[in-house]
């Protein structure tokens, strides 16, 4: 091989590094935002009848977190163990955002 025909190859290492970073950082805002906003979730919504919105904002705010925590795992390379796992739980998000957008 020489030079040039490995440039994509460091190419597309490096984009995939940059894609894992912007990945953490995406998941540490994510739940630093959670920290921040917990108070009025509970004050608003756990005290608040059940309802489908209420459903619909539980689901992403605990499940959808969950299904991104378990990518970030497999991302590090700490759980290879969970690929399973995450593409069940691809799969009810997909099924759940495609009944959500048949209803409307």
């Amino acid at each position: 091989m020489t030079p040039n025909d490995q440039e994509p190859f460091a190419t597309l290492l490096g984009d995939i590094i940059a894609s894992q970073y912007v990945t953490y950082a995406a998941f540490t805002l994510l739940i630093y935002d959670h920290i921040l906003t917990f108070a009025d979730e509970c004050r608003f919504i756990w005290r608040a009848r059940f309802n489908w919105v209420k459903g619909l904002f539980v689901f992403n705010r605990y499940i959808v977190p969950t299904c991104i925590a378990i990518n970030v795992a497999m991302l590090s390379g700490h759980m290879r163990g969970l690929s399973d796992i995450s593409s069940v739980f691809s799969t009810i998000r997909a099924n759940i955002a495609t009944d959500f957008a048949i209803l409307h």
